[in-house]
């Protein structure tokens, strides 16, 4: 991420932000260490002011691209990726979606012990059936890691195909429901 950053992203990013390009605002996603990435750069995003200084302890995220808004991020399968204090700092902050896989280890990792934690909501997709269910996910808590043991469902398509399957299940219960109230 250093490397991208001094290669002159945050220009380019506001470049964009500038423009008719980000009209929806800007969003970051990323898997695995993707995702502990764009943690990161999410969370450099949040510290900056318009004219790139850093925020000032205690002080509110900047407004170079950022309010939860028109700036969020996505990830799946994230390790914890930042100290407790910054991470409880941007949690208070930022606008940040964590999708889990039931089973996943690398989520659980690094253990908290060490000083890390995770940030942002976060929501475990659950196990196997449960996805006919209303609840096809749940909230968890912020640093939490994933239930079960499975690490073939730390790969990137276990969660697209897990995520899709419980939308359109959603999606068809939701019509069910609407039929029924019409017909009765």
């Amino acid at each position: 991420y250093q490397s991208l950053r001094e290669a002159g992203m945050i220009d380019e990013v506001r470049e964009l932000l500038a423009s008719d390009a980000c009209a929806n605002g800007l969003r970051i996603t990323g898997h695995s260490l993707g995702g502990a990435l764009a943690s990161v750069a999410a969370a450099d995003f949040q510290t900056l002011s318009d004219n790139g200084q850093l925020v000032g302890k205690g002080g509110q995220a900047g407004s170079l691209l950022l309010s939860p808004a028109n700036f969020r991020t996505y990830t799946f399968g994230e390790p914890r990726s930042l100290l407790w204090y910054s991470a409880d700092w941007f949690n208070a902050r930022a606008a940040k979606v964590r999708w889990l896989n039931w089973g996943d280890p690398i989520a659980s990792g690094p253990p908290p012990k060490f000083g890390f934690k995770h940030w942002g909501r976060a929501y475990e997709i659950e196990n196997g059936g449960l996805f006919d269910t209303e609840n096809f996910f749940k909230h968890v808590p912020q640093n939490y890691g994933t239930s079960g043991f499975w690490p073939q469902n730390h790969r990137l398509d276990p969660y697209t195909t897990r995520l899709a399957e419980s939308c359109v299940n959603r999606y068809r219960r939701r019509r069910r429901a609407l039929s029924e109230t019409r017909r009765g």
